[in-house]
């Protein structure tokens, strides 16, 4: 695992409350979340949040995009369903995330 415990835990709070508290679309709090730690990688977590990080990059890039970025297009045109599911997921890697930075506290 890469990045410390602290640095993953303040991606994923700024994540969490870019999904909570913004007064803008899903999609938009998709994208404001996503941006805060998307540097976070797969290998910077254990088996059950690796698993959750690839299936929401997975979410991200289903679709191809014509031209430009394929995750701010897939973002933009993604079913609500989706970025619903995405958001989930992004709560859940939050609380694996948490659940290791407070036993290191």
């Amino acid at each position: 695992m890469g990045n410390s415990i602290g640095y993953k835990y303040e991606k994923l709070l700024k994540a969490r409350y870019s999904l909570a508290v913004s007064r803008k679309s899903i999609r938009d709090r998709i994208d404001e979340s996503y941006h805060q730690f998307w540097l976070l990688k797969e290998e910077d977590f254990d088996e059950s949040g690796k698993v959750i990080r690839c299936k929401i990059q997975q979410l991200l890039t289903k679709n191809e995009a014509p031209e430009g970025s394929v995750i701010p297009h897939n973002i933009k045109h993604m079913p609500l369903a989706r970025a619903e599911e995405i958001a989930a997921l992004i709560l859940e890697l939050y609380d694996i995330v948490a659940r290791e930075y407070s036993k290191q506290r």
